[in-house]
């Protein structure tokens, strides 16, 4: 029983004194525009599977092998350009394509030609992104692409390059509860989740329509807030749900 004790003890020191050792050996290096970022605030972050880290900041994008940026950024005149260089997200599809969102459109990167093409409002083609304010890009199981603006919910359609859009119909609420989309997500059951500026939506594709939830003063189990910022699902299948100021929501 003593050397049982005794192995018990040195086995609990030994793992007591390499946990400790990796938290006292812990550290951060810091690359900033010193280093050659292109500016201090990054806002999205994306590794793609050549290795690259890609990194969207306030003024430019930020492609990083492990030692040097090369930096894109909006070149006037130049349509093969970045469109603009407010980066709020990036996103590598199944294809291997590199989508970046901007607040001047939506962005394809071309790897071979280290060029963008462009997607961009357009009031006289129905068919063109909604908004060029992007705030999301997600691409679902089946392989389509989902773009939030802050003017509607945009599907690509790869075949012809073209968007449908959803938008709120103010007399219809089967409609999306906002415009403004702040972030999209798919559950392991393949429900579509939208988090907007007036609260959470679950969406058919079948049907096309739109569930909403939305806070309610008079119900204590209604999400807390109606300002979406964040969705994620755990490994039990709760629905974590992120708010502007309201915490956090456990559906």
């Amino acid at each position: 029983m003593r050397n049982k004790f005794l192995i018990c003890y040195i086995v609990f020191f030994g793992l007591y004194t390499s946990f400790y050792s990796q938290r006292k050996n812990i550290r951060f290096e810091n690359i900033s525009i010193d280093n050659g970022l292109s500016q201090n605030s990054v806002v999205s972050i994306c590794q793609d599977r050549k290795g690259f880290l890609w990194f969207g900041t306030y003024d430019g994008l930020n492609r990083y092998d492990g030692y040097k940026f090369k930096v894109f950024k909006n070149i006037q005149g130049d349509t093969s350009s970045l469109s603009n260089n407010l980066i709020w997200k990036i996103y590598e599809d199944h294809l291997g394509n590199i989508w970046v969102g901007t607040d001047g459109g939506l962005n394809e990167y071309n790897s071979g030609k280290e060029s963008f093409r462009r997607f961009n409002e357009n009031p006289n083609r129905p068919f063109n992104i909604s908004s060029n304010k992007i705030r999301d890009i997600f691409e679902d199981k089946s392989g389509v692409l989902w773009v939030g603006t802050e003017n509607g919910l945009n599907e690509y359609n790869r075949k012809n390059n073209s968007f449908k859009i959803y938008k709120n119909n103010p007399t219809n609420n089967s409609s999306i509860s906002s415009n403004v989309i702040r972030i999209i997500f798919e559950d392991n059951r393949g429900n579509l989740w939208i988090g907007t500026d007036n609260g959470l939506n679950l969406f058919d594709r079948q049907k096309e329509k739109f569930y909403r939830y939305t806070h309610d003063n008079s119900n204590p189990n209604s999400i807390s807030e109606n300002i979406v910022y964040s969705i994620c699902e755990d490994s039990n299948g709760f629905l974590w749900v992120g708010t502007r100021s309201g915490g956090l929501n456990r559906f």
